[in-house]
């Protein structure tokens, strides 16, 4: 029996398999490395070079990584309510 090839979000790359997500381009701006320059990508090496252990170590980080996402995704909403709070005139200051 052949073991099916690691998903999508796990590649083999300079002899070990590393866990990858790509960041979406929206979300990007609220993701940043330290020196300040937005992410494009997520990656963690799993340190291994077995395909089944890969699998089982990524499921944690994987897990990680989907949850800075979603938090990316809840400021990036908060920030476009705030905005659009601003922009908009409040019922006392409208002029007749």
């Amino acid at each position: 029996m052949q073991m099916a090839k690691p998903g999508k979000t796990i590649d083999f790359y300079r002899g070990q398999y590393r866990a990858t997500v790509t960041v979406p381009e929206r979300l990007r701006p609220f993701i940043v490395k330290p020196d300040g320059t937005p992410r494009s990508t997520l990656e963690k090496r799993l340190g291994t070079t077995d395909p089944r252990q890969a699998k089982k170590r990524s499921y944690a980080i994987l897990a990680s990584f989907y949850a800075i996402l979603d938090e990316a995704k809840s400021r990036r909403e908060q920030a476009r309510a705030e905005q659009g709070a601003r922009s908009r005139p409040r019922s006392d200051q409208r002029t007749p």
